[in-house]
C-alpha cells in the first residue's frame, strides 16, 4: 500500500521529535477523522476531558448492545474505561476541518486542547491513542503513524457498518447511534464530568 506525503512527513517527524526531546511526561492524543466535522471535533474534546479530569469514584464500564462478532476486540467488558493517571490529553485535527468547524474554530480554538500534529512532545511518551468517528487508517491520514507509538488504542465510531483495519485497538466502542458525541456524552455524565459552556 503505497504511503502518502504527508503521512511520510508525519513519520519523519515523529522520528525527529523522539531522537531531540529529553520530556518524559506521558500524555494522550485523541485524533479525529480527516477534515473534521463537529460529530468527530465534539468527541474528541469529549473523551480527551474524560482522560485528562481527574475524580474519586465512577463507574468504568460502557455498555455496548451491537457486537461485532467476529471482532474480538468488542468482546472486552470493558471499554475506554478511567484511566490509573490523568494525563494531559491533547485534540489532534490530522488534516484540517470542514469550513463550518474551521470558522468555529477560528474563534473559539484557545479554549480546547488542540495540538498539531508537529507541536505533540515526544512520541515516545504517548499513552493512550483515541480515535473517534473513524475506525480505519485511511480516516486518519497522516496521524497513522502515532499508533505505533500508543500504548494503548481507542476507538469509539457509530458506523456500525464498518470494520476496522486497526487490530491494535485494545478499546473498541461501536454502537448504532446518530453520533459518537451520543456516547461520549452518556460516558461524561456516568463518570460526572462537568464541561464548560464552549465544551457543551
Amino acid at each position: 500500500k503505497p504511503v502518502h506525503n504527508d503521512e511520510m512527513k508525519s513519520r519523519r517527524h515523529l522520528l525527529h521529535a523522539a531522537a531531540t526531546t529529553d520530556d518524559e511526561t506521558p500524555y494522550n492524543v485523541v485524533l479525529t477523522h480527516c477534515t473534521a466535522d463537529f460529530d468527530s471535533l465534539a468527541s474528541a474534546v469529549g473523551l480527551a476531558k474524560l482522560w485528562s479530569t481527574e475524580r474519586k469514584s465512577v463507574p468504568t464500564t460502557l455498555v455496548v448492545d451491537d457486537v461485532d462478532e467476529e471482532n474480538p476486540n468488542t468482546e472486552q467488558p470493558d471499554h475506554y474505561s478511567t484511566p490509573d493517571t490523568f494525563n494531559p490529553t491533547y485534540v489532534v485535527l490530522p488534516r484540517g476541518a470542514h469550513p463550518g468547524v474551521a470558522k468555529f474554530l477560528s474563534l473559539h480554538k484557545h479554549l480546547f486542547p488542540i495540538k498539531s500534529l508537529r507541536d505533540l512532545p515526544n512520541p515516545e511518551n504517548l499513552d493512550k491513542l483515541g480515535l473517534v468517528d473513524a475506525q480505519r487508517r485511511e480516516r486518519i491520514g497522516p496521524a497513522g503513524p502515532l499508533l505505533a507509538y500508543a500504548k494503548r488504542i481507542t476507538v469509539v465510531d457509530h458506523h456500525v457498518e464498518s470494520n476496522t483495519d486497526i487490530p491494535e485497538a485494545e478499546d473498541y466502542v461501536v454502537d448504532n447511534v446518530g453520533s459518537v458525541t451520543t456516547l461520549i456524552v452518556e460516558k461524561l455524565r456516568k463518570e460526572r464530568v462537568d464541561v464548560t459552556p464552549p465544551e457543551a
